[in-house]
């Protein structure tokens, strides 16, 4: 049986892609978001509440960047 300090509520983290290709373009830009709803959530707990300790690892923030492909050959 789970302690009731490990319990995490249900939750969905949201990602989203965007990428440009035209044709026979050899450049290709993406843009990124991971965890689009900055949502915090817990990924791991660890109840040791018998001691007076609790600890909790948490997923990232909502992070962004943009991927650039470049396509060698014909």
């Amino acid at each position: 049986m789970n302690a009731p300090a490990d319990y995490e509520a249900p939750h969905a983290i949201s990602n989203a892609r965007v990428t440009f290709s035209s044709g026979e373009s050899r450049w290709e830009p993406t843009g990124w978001v991971r965890n689009l709803t900055d949502r915090q959530y817990r990924v791991y707990g660890l109840d040791l509440s018998s001691l007076g300790l609790e600890q909790g690892v948490y997923g990232p923030p909502r992070t962004g960047g943009v991927t650039f492909t470049y396509r060698w050959g014909p």
